[in-house]
């Protein structure tokens, strides 16, 4: 999970001055890195993190094995964390200890502004251009609607 990769949250007195130095460019580092992940992959993570839904959940809704769902939504958070982590070393020369330490500092705005994000992202696109499910599954109960009858 993208979260645990970022590693917790440390609450010492140095975090304020990461979070104010770094968070901008983190915020922008992971728009990036979202904005890149083809439409398939953005909402995996968005009916993950936005709409809650499990593995089985997705597997269904994308007519795959949850073993699938679940390669396919580890690769898109590696490619997130990869992408914000290259990212943040090239704009700040910053070394994988000294952006681990970072992350740490942000973790808790980043959490936010994933969801954020990536809501923002499949609000915006056209249905041309996202890689939709097979209807008919409610992620907050974890069954299909029932069906109209008429």
């Amino acid at each position: 999970d993208l979260p645990d990769r970022l590693a917790q949250t440390d609450t010492s007195p140095l975090i304020d001055i990461v979070k104010s130095r770094y968070a901008d460019s983190f915020q922008r580092a992971l728009k990036e890195a979202i904005s890149a992940l083809p439409p398939r992959e953005r909402n995996l993570l968005r009916l993950q993190l936005v709409g809650r839904c499990s593995i089985d959940q997705l597997g269904r809704m994308y007519l795959v094995h949850r073993a699938t769902a679940a390669r396919w939504l580890e690769g898109a958070r590696n490619r997130v964390f990869e992408s914000v982590r290259d990212q943040m070393k090239m704009e700040h020369h910053l070394t994988d200890r000294e952006f681990d330490s970072i992350a740490r500092g942000v973790r808790s705005q980043l959490d936010l502004s994933i969801t954020a994000t990536i809501s923002e992202f499949t609000e915006s696109a056209s249905s041309s251009e996202t890689d939709t499910p097979a209807p008919g599954l409610d992620c907050d109960s974890g069954a299909a609607p029932p069906k109209k009858s008429g």
